[in-house]
């Protein structure tokens, strides 16, 4: 009975035994060290597999993974950190190919430069969320207030948009990430550090914010599929070997002025142009020792007045925009559906389209937008352009005027009218109905043998005003291009008839203009 007894309580401890027996085993699996009552693992020699570092050894805290401690060990495929350690150091997971995820416990409170540089499986970096000075979103290593993004995990594929909370990508934050294609980087960011994005083969375009004005030395080094960057208005700032050896880098496109750079920049990038945008200051013929030349948008679309009813239009031109340019006019904040040309045309233009235009120009390379235009719809003025005929002649004398519809030996002259000449140079207006497409004019002195009047011919605009006998009408002006604000008075005239006619004999070579007529009290 006792001996029954001792064998049951024998088969009852042996699981005890081998629980205990247990954490001998996996402290055998690392190299460490002591100091001052702590433990640091400096090496692992175990099987792989997924590893949990141990809380004790000996009875002694962990308290920190060495520099390289898990070095080269192929194959590790996850590691979990106790809460007992608070620092990580350089590379210590370096060159772990099959490695996929890590777990930080809520101790860590420094992790040195590269700790998983080389881990090209590692999808996930997993911070708990007590720790105090780290935290993870999506798998990515950020500190606490997940203001600074400190580490993409290598594995990480395709696309990526950093979170709106980062100011600061730390140097080497996404360095050896063999198949991350893009990364979109937010307006809230405004330093990228020290080889950001080195070595990132898989990466093919790249836009930064205006947010941004400081890009730190071989930022985005050896990114070989790297095509295209459009650059910030902010950027102040380029460091040493930014784009070095970026063998298919074939453009640059500057939306600021031109920030401080050596010639180190584009190092090995020999297919390169740089583009900055007109109006920009400090660009030469050169930058980082490449050529120079401007992009995006040469002339803005112009601010303009039009008569209700009529054609009102906008136009851009743009210069070193293709391959490939796509517009896209917008009215007030919002896209205009049919404006997606160079030109809008605007038929029949009514009130309700009185507003600011602009157009939004895009290429593979990036966007420019244009500065707002103004359209300013008015009621239309009744008017006509008549030829103005200014006759120089002797006061006094008779001229008779003739037309002709052609000119050449075969025309056939008629008698326009006959003018007396009442002080010289006087004008007569041709205001035929209809008026004619195409008339020429000659003159000659009918009461003066021998003197030859002299006929030089203008356009005026032709008027119409109404309004009671005796009242008053003021004439404005404005150009059809130009301030919308920008009206002139160019007469007041008191009514003797109603219509009276008004001709604007110095609207000849001048801008298009349109007019208002004001009732004054």
């Amino acid at each position: 009975m006792g001996g029954r007894l001792n064998a049951a309580c024998a088969a009852r401890q042996l699981p005890l035994l081998l629980l205990l027996a247990l954490p001998a085993v996996v402290q055998a699996q690392f190299d460490y060290t002591t100091n001052n009552g702590t433990i640091t693992i400096t090496g692992y020699t175990g099987p792989g597999g997924s590893i949990t570092i141990p809380n004790t050894i000996d009875n002694l805290a962990v308290r920190g993974i060495g520099p390289k401690a898990f070095s080269q060990c192929p194959s590790v495929t996850s590691v979990t950190i106790p809460n007992s350690v608070t620092s990580i150091g350089d590379g210590a997971f370096t060159q772990c190919y099959s490695l996929t995820n890590v777990t930080i416990g809520t101790g860590v409170t420094n992790i040195a430069v590269l700790p998983f540089w080389g881990c090209t499986n590692l999808s996930a970096i997993t911070v708990d969320a007590l720790n105090p000075f780290f935290s993870s979103v999506d798998g990515v290593l950020f500190n606490k207030s997940q203001t600074t993004l400190l580490e993409c995990p290598e594995g990480k594929t395709g696309s990526y948009a950093i979170p709106n909370s980062v100011t600061a990508i730390e140097g080497s934050a996404f360095a050896g990430c063999p198949s991350l294609t893009s990364v979109t980087i937010p307006d809230s960011v405004t330093a990228i550090g020290d080889g950001a994005f080195l070595g990132c083969p898989s990466l093919t375009g790249v836009t930064i914010p205006n947010s941004v004005t400081a890009i730190a030395g071989s930022a985005f080094a050896a990114c070989t599929s790297l095509t295209s960057v459009t650059m910030g208005s902010g950027v102040t700032s380029i460091g040493a070997y930014a784009f070095e050896n970026c063998g298919n880098l074939t453009s640059v496109y500057f939306q600021g002025n031109s920030p401080s750079a050596d010639s180190s920049v584009f190092s090995g990038d020999t297919h390169l142009a740089v583009y900055y945008l007109p109006g920009t200051t400090g660009w030469g013929t050169t930058f980082g020792g490449l050529p120079t030349m401007p992009w995006g948008i040469l002339t803005p679309p112009l601010t303009q007045t039009a008569e209700m009813g009529s054609l009102a239009g906008f136009w851009v031109e743009v210069t070193n925009i293709p391959p490939a340019a796509a517009y896209q006019w917008c009215f007030d904040g919002t896209n205009v559906i049919s404006g997606t040309n160079s030109y809008l045309a605007l038929a029949n233009v009514q009130p309700a389209e009185a507003g600011a235009y602009a157009v939004v120009v895009t290429n593979p390379y990036g966007a420019v937008t244009s500065a707002p235009a103004l359209l300013s719809v008015i009621p239309p003025v009744e008017r006509r352009i008549v030829p103005a005929l200014n006759l120089t002649a002797e006061v006094g004398s008779f001229v008779q005027l003739d037309y002709a519809g052609a000119f050449g030996p075969g025309a056939q002259w008629l008698s326009l009218t006959n003018v007396t000449i009442e002080s010289t140079p006087q004008l007569y207006f041709d205001l035929s109905e209809p008026p004619p497409v195409q008339r020429f004019y000659r003159t000659s002195q009918t009461n003066v043998p021998g003197a030859r009047p002299v006929l030089d011919m203008r356009l005026a605009t032709e008027l119409p005003l109404t309004g009671a006998i005796g009242s008053a009408v003021q004439i404005d002006y404005i150009n059809q291009f130009g301030p919308t604000n920008a009206w002139v008075t160019l007469d007041t005239v008191v009514l003797t008839n109603s219509p009276q006619l008004y001709f604007d004999v110095t609207m000849f070579r001048q801008p298009t203009r349109l007019y208002r007529l004001v009732a004054v009290p």
